[in-house]
């Protein structure tokens, strides 16, 4: 019996530690797993279908965009649909004394060019290479609808400070903005085909251009 009674308080003794105080304390404890995941650098999201034109974007908005970009065009009708291609764009501000057209509601607000192939948007028409550099007459040309609230950059159209000569081309209408850069639609125009080319478009910008944004 009294060896009975000291295994019981020896028991009641061990129970009574708590974990820091006795055995327990060194069992092997089983890590929990941490859902925790690193912080990894920011990837550049895919080009997926944009919003339509929801008229938000402001004349500074606009010149803010000047800059490098890498553009990821994805054609939805026209011929080889489904056909996706990449070129780079360089915009510049147009100087702030050569912005305004004679209608009042339009501003020339970008230009610069584009390696862009015009075979590629086939058969819409291009009144010149979107290579063109010169501001005079820029390959790519950046208008600005004031009473729409909408950007427009339109690729070997004969657009310059004085005036729209010719409005074929292709037009690259901004929608909404994405991490890094723009989206929008584009659709070929001066061709003469029934089924003109047309689909989206993502630019994801490499370079921004600070300079004068006064309107």
């Amino acid at each position: 019996m009294a060896s009975l009674r000291i295994a019981a308080s020896c028991l009641f003794a061990v129970l009574a530690l708590t974990p820091e105080q006795g055995p327990l304390s060194a069992m092997p404890q089983t890590p929990v797993e941490s859902h925790t995941t690193s912080p990894r650098a920011q990837a550049v999201p895919a080009c997926t279908r944009p919003p339509r034109p929801d008229g938000r974007l402001t004349l500074r908005r606009s010149l803010a965009l000047a800059g490098d970009y890498t553009v990821t065009v994805v054609r939805l009708r026209g011929s080889d649909s489904s056909l996706t291609l990449d070129f780079s764009l360089r915009l510049s501000q147009t100087p702030a004394s050569q912005r305004r057209f004679p209608n009042p509601q339009m501003f020339f607000v970008l230009y610069g060019h584009a390696d862009a192939k015009p075979e590629w948007f086939a058969p819409a028409a291009m009144a010149l290479p979107p290579s063109r550099s010169d501001l005079a007459e820029p390959g790519v040309s950046g208008l600005y609808d004031a009473s729409a609230r909408r950007l427009s950059l339109h690729l070997g159209a004969l657009i310059s400070p004085a005036a729209i000569t010719s409005g074929a081309g292709v037009v690259l209408t901004i929608t909404g903005f994405r991490p890094g850069g723009m989206t929008g639609w584009w659709t070929g125009e001066g061709g003469r085909s029934p089924n003109p080319p047309s689909g989206y478009f993502c630019a994801t910008r490499t370079r921004e251009e600070r300079s004068d944004s006064s309107q």
